[in-house]
This record gives structure tokens, C-alpha cells and sequence, in this order.
């Protein structure tokens, strides 16, 4: 729930150029993403200790080696956050909707023509193919948000923020657990490599879905600034073209 807290967040002291709340919010943003990685790793840890196959094998490699993106994927999303939050939206999409496949689909590539491509090898290359997009995010966002001191929120500010998070997060899980259910049951009844199979198919349905993500990932940002600004005709406008631009493209998927 962090990103779509910040966009809101960041979004509305846009309006008033209140550099120290966004650099504030960015800070506790940050602090959250780490302690939230260290308890995932260590549950991570804790699952493969008590699983039947030894550690060095390729399912547990591949499960450690994927730990990894979880603190880079979320460092990077919540930087892309801050710059949609600051009307920066075509910036704010590029590390995570075009840096980071074009790297990994290059690196997915090259790798099998060097030694052979193993699933702990596809997992780190994913890794390191967040890794380069969070960089461009950091330099980014440098280049856009002014070096000015953060603000250190009170405790009722930071208990409103974990409040506003907390229904933002359930949602985002319920709609990332909406896209993979099908995949854990059937992992439940068939063989690995038919699970692979299905994968893709199913990425294939959500691709015809894409545009209606990247519609809310830039109209999120205006919709909050809208409403800062109190102004209801042009959000009521903005809101009409999306829901018209959703329906449309993915009619167009479809057919």
C-alpha cells in the first residue's frame, strides 16, 4: 500500500510545493520497505529450513536468490510513486514498466548463449534487472526532487499514514493474489512444468488487460491532485475518459 499512499501524499503537497512533507513521507516510506524485506527474508528463511529438500537445492536456491527483489522491486515502486505523486508521470512509469523487462528480456537472451540457464539463474537475473531500474530511479528522482530537509512527521501523522496504508495494502493483495490463485491450486495438483505452461498463458490474459493498468497508474496521480484542488467538474471529466479508455482497449484485447 506504500506507492498509492505516497502518490496521494506527494500529490497533495505538491499543490503546495511542501518539499519537507514529501522528502518526510519519502523517508518513513523507505524505513517501512526495509523493515518489511528483513521480516520476509527471514520468514523465507524459516519456510526453507523446515522443508524437506536440502538447501542447496534449485527450488530453495531459487527462493533465496528471489528475496532479493523484493527490497528492489518495492524501493524502486515506491521513487516511481514520488515522481507520479509530482506529475512526472511519464518518468514515473519508466524504471518498472519499460527498464526493467527490456534489461530482463536482454539478459534472459544473452545468458542462455554464455552456460546454461538455470531457474536460481533466471531468478538473479531478475534481481539484478531491478537493480539497474531502481538505480535510474534514485537518479530520477535526484534530478527532480529538491534537496531540502524532511520533514520528521508527529506520531499522529505517522499512525493517519499506517491507517490510509492498511486498506491500500489489502487491496493491492487481494488483486495480486486474484492473478496468481490459479497458479498456487494448480501447483497444488499438477507438475511443475505444467504450472510453467499455464503461467505463461495466464500472462498472456493479463497482457490483454495492460492498458487498462497503465490508465490507472497515470490517472492516479491527476485524480489526486484534482481533489486536493477541490475542483469536481474536471475530476468527474477525467474519471469518464478513463472509465471510456479502460472499456475500450480492453474490448479491443479481446477481439
Amino acid at each position: 500500500g506504500l506507492p498509492q499512499l505516497l502518490t496521494r501524499e506527494v500529490s497533495s503537497a505538491h499543490v503546495d510545493h511542501n518539499w519537507e512533507k514529501i522528502n518526510g513521507i519519502f523517508s518513513w516510506s523507505k524505513k517501512w520497505v526495509n523493515s518489511l524485506s528483513a521480516a520476509t527474508l527471514l520468514a523465507v528463511l524459516a519456510w526453507i529450513m523446515i522443508d524437506p529438500q536440502p538447501l542447496n537445492s534449485g527450488k530453495s536456491m531459487t527462493l533465496l536468490v528471489g528475496v532479493a527483489l523484493i527490497p528492489l522491486v518495492a524501493h524502486g515502486k515506491i521513487r516511481s510513486a514520488v515522481l507520479a505523486g509530482m506529475q512526472q508521470i511519464v518518468k514515473s512509469q519508466l524504471p518498472e514498466a519499460l527498464l526493467r523487462p527490456l534489461s530482463f528480456s536482454i539478459l534472459l537472451f544473452v545468458t542462455p548463449l554464455l552456460f546454461s540457464l538455470t531457474p536460481a539463474i533466471a531468478m538473479g537475473l531478475g534481481a539484478l534487472s531491478a537493480a539497474i531500474s531502481l538505480v535510474w530511479a534514485i537518479q530520477m528522482l535526484r534530478s527532480t526532487l529538491p534537496k531540502t530537509a524532511a520533514a520528521i512527521p508527529s506520531k499522529e501523522t505517522r499512525r493517519q499514514w499506517r491507517g490510509s496504508a492498511i486498506p491500500m495494502a489489502l487491496a493491492e493483495s487481494m488483486r495480486v493474489l486474484q492473478g496468481h490463485l490459479s497458479v498456487l491450486a494448480l501447483g497444488l495438483l499438477a507438475t511443475e512444468s505444467t504450472v510453467g505452461i499455464f503461467r505463461v498463458a495466464s500472462s498472456s490474459a493479463v497482457l490483454i488487460g495492460f492498458p487498462i493498468t497503465i490508465a490507472t497508474l497515470v490517472g492516479a496521480p491527476t485524480i489526486a491532485r484534482l481533489h486536493a484542488q477541490s475542483d469536481p467538474v474536471r475530476l468527474q471529466k477525467l474519471l469518464s475518459w478513463l472509465a471510456l479508455g479502460m472499456t475500450a482497449s480492453l474490448v479491443l484485447g479481446m477481439l
